[in-house]
């Protein structure tokens, strides 16, 4: 059965400036711990999270591709029996 996943941090709606690291804290429910998630920033590759998939963080600037509205996050978190779960939160950047 897939993990239920849920972002915690950042908020959907949030106000992010491009420039600073942004904290991602997830949560999962589901019968197996998670293993590793993948990090998509506006359908872009962003990175793989695998020493703790369910916090990490990374530079939006740095990724580029970004709009000043419309963003969207978005995690797929694989557990250790290869059942994934997805979500997806959308936020702005500060000019």
């Amino acid at each position: 059965k897939a993990p239920k996943i849920s972002i915690i941090s950042p908020v959907n709606g949030s106000l992010v400036n491009p420039q600073e690291n942004l904290s991602v804290q997830l949560k999962s429910d589901g019968a197996y711990p998670p293993q590793k998630t993948e990090v998509y920033l506006n359908g872009k590759y962003v990175l793989t999270a695998t020493s703790n998939p369910l916090n990490f963080s990374f530079v939006p600037g740095d990724v580029g591709n970004l709009n000043e509205a419309n963003n969207s996050l978005s995690v797929i978190v694989y557990d250790n029996v290869s059942n994934k779960g997805q979500a997806v939160i959308n936020f702005s950047v500060k000019k």
